[in-house]
């Protein structure tokens, strides 16, 4: 598809920006009213568009930090069949993290995995390698 207009990008931008400042200050409800503003300045199909899978896990992130999982899975998903969330690591780690949430391990295993197979230890390193531990005996 081809590039949104700058303006657009630009508003979208800082739409997310201003999420992202409003999650660091804990402003959880807040960050997600804002992250889904982002969102709907999308032209349909949303899916589409590079920035997309951004949003989606900026959104996840925020029902995840509200303990929403099963809404956070809704948009780990989308995030990974769209651009290029099914080659972005921490797109993989924080499914993984949110199935674990879940209780569903075998998908943890599976989307953690798959984490770990594009970017090593690193992504581990968002929560001091606790998720790392599901892993860890297919990592040997």
């Amino acid at each position: 598809m081809e590039n949104l207009p700058e303006k657009l990008y630009d508003s979208i931008c800082r739409k997310l920006d201003e999420g992202d400042g409003l999650m660091s200050d804990g402003k959880t409800n807040e960050a997600l009213t804002t992250y889904k503003e982002a969102l709907n300045l999308l032209p349909e199909p949303r899916d589409e568009w590079d920035i997309f899978t951004t949003i989606a896990v900026s959104i996840a992130d925020c029902y995840y930090e509200k303990q929403q999982y099963a809404e956070a899975d809704s948009y780990y998903a989308e995030a990974l069949k769209s651009g290029d969330g099914v080659s972005n690591p921490y797109v993989w780690y924080a499914r993984g993290r949110n199935f674990v949430k879940l209780d569903d391990i075998t998908a943890a295993k599976d989307a953690l995995m798959r984490a770990y197979m594009l970017d090593g230890d690193d992504v581990f390193e968002i929560d001091d390698d606790e998720f790392k531990a599901y892993i860890a005996e297919e990592i040997r």
